[in-house]
């Protein structure tokens, strides 16, 4: 992604593991708040499964908190961080460095998808 132009697929079976995952990355990277990757995540629930923070709160947080939060306190590295404030772009980044990017890689990667 960080080399060619898009269109890109990313996808697994319901869109909430693998895809869910990178595109919560990628959001982050890119400078999506806290609250637009949630509401992002969720349609998932939604469109599956039926699952909103509306018609069943209790489902919703579960889901919330054990599925994307925990996620995205793994790219941050540490479940201390206040992901509401934090720079959640600096996070995807360091995550992405010590994964073997480089910062001419990433820059690449969120010039393609931002522009």
């Amino acid at each position: 992604m960080a080399e060619k132009d898009g269109p890109y697929l990313v996808h697994c079976t319901e869109g909430k593991d693998r895809t869910g995952f990178v595109c919560m990355l990628i959001e982050m990277l890119c400078g999506a708040s806290y609250q637009e990757i949630i509401d992002d995540y969720m349609i998932t629930y939604d469109n599956y499964y039926e699952i909103t923070e509306q018609k069943d709160k209790a489902k919703y947080d579960i889901i919330l908190d054990k599925n994307l939060i925990a996620m995205m306190y793994t790219v941050a590295g540490s479940k201390t961080v206040e992901l509401k404030t934090a720079d959640l772009s600096a996070f995807a980044r360091a995550y992405l460095v010590k994964a073997g990017m480089t910062d001419i890689q990433i820059d690449g990667l969120v010039d393609r998808l931002t522009k």
